[in-house]
């Protein structure tokens, strides 16, 4: 069977989790999206929250996450694509106080987005028919960055923490002559954030 046809077989992986929470509510809770091994988990969680809902495509990075942090329920599933078989919307994770998102970092980086930047392709992409057919692996790694739009549309938390490279502020169209891009698509992923009444404020951790 090929990778292809694996793929479709796929659905989404509910995983409650496998040690519940005393308390229900005497906390503040946090979900983690995009959560990797549990590093930044560790972190959510040394900071005061709760993390009750964490969730990744990769089955491999749940299972050691689920392992590290058994009082989480967890998603194995495509956060980013409606048509893969194993889609769950953002929306439909659980609400928390804290949200925190490590959106893809490799795919932001100039090594890989200039592909992409070149072809003009852009988030607003998603909504059309032919997307699938014109996009690139870098263009939807990317979209998991409007996975935290989704969410907060949705759940609105009271905080919200996104990681990544420092490349996510020039996400845009390539400026030409150069490696990077314009950051008109970041401005305007921040813009909606701003709309749903957020503040924002962004740290450069390699100054």
């Amino acid at each position: 069977m090929t990778a292809t046809k694996k793929r479709a077989l796929r659905t989404a992986q509910h995983r409650p989790a496998t040690r519940r929470r005393r308390f229900k509510h005497d906390t503040l809770v946090a979900v983690d999206l995009f959560s990797g091994f549990g590093g930044l988990t560790r972190g959510i969680e040394a900071a005061g929250f709760d993390t009750i809902c964490c969730a990744n495509h990769n089955e491999y990075k749940v299972e050691v996450h689920e392992k590290n942090h058994p009082q989480a329920e967890h998603w194995i599933a495509d956060l980013v694509d409606p048509e893969a078989s194993d889609y769950h919307s953002a929306r439909d994770l659980p609400p928390g106080d804290l949200l925190c998102a490590g959106v893809s970092c490799v795919n932001h980086s100039i090594a890989n987005t200039k592909k992409a930047y070149a072809q003009g392709l852009s988030l607003f992409d998603l909504e059309d028919p032919e997307f699938d057919e014109r996009v690139t692996r870098s263009e939807r790694d990317r979209a998991t960055a409007n996975c935290v739009l989704h969410y907060a549309a949705q759940h609105h938390p009271r905080l919200i923490l996104v990681e990544c490279t420092t490349e996510l502020t020039s996400w845009g169209p390539q400026v030409p002559g150069k490696k990077y891009g314009d950051g008109s698509t970041f401005r305007w992923w921040i813009a909606q954030f701003e709309k749903l009444g957020y503040c924002y404020r962004s740290i450069d951790r390699t100054k």
